[in-house]
């Protein structure tokens, strides 16, 4: 009876799931093409250094009107390991939703194992 309650249960959000599978395979594509990986990991990178070269253009790059960017700079610091974990989420999710994907099938197996 658990299985049968499960299994309809996931049948009535599988469509509702399938609808979000573009959405999924997008973010997947997008943080999985180099470009992504190549700035995510600069970021994680730059990370530890990233107050001290915020210090060295606040006091520096005044001479050269560069100043103002050390604010920026200083957010370096989370983005990385943000970016990381946007990575490892969509990762996940697109794997969960090619495993639901197949699920349906198995369901009716399951479904009909219980009344037999």
């Amino acid at each position: 009876m658990v299985s049968l309650g499960a299994s309809a249960v996931l049948a009535e959000y599988y469509s509702q799931i399938m609808e979000w599978r573009g959405e999924v395979e997008q973010m997947y594509a997008i943080t999985h093409s180099p470009v992504y990986e190549a700035s995510m990991n600069a970021l994680e990178t730059l990370s530890p250094y990233a107050n001290q070269v915020a210090d060295f253009i606040r006091d520096y790059g005044r001479i050269v009107g560069i100043g103002w960017l050390s604010e920026y700079i200083r957010q370096i610091g989370g983005a990385g390991s943000n970016m990381r974990r946007v990575y490892d989420a969509s990762e996940s999710a697109y794997h969960a939703i090619q495993a639901f994907e197949v699920a349906p099938s198995s369901w009716h197996t399951e479904l009909w194992l219980d009344w037999s």
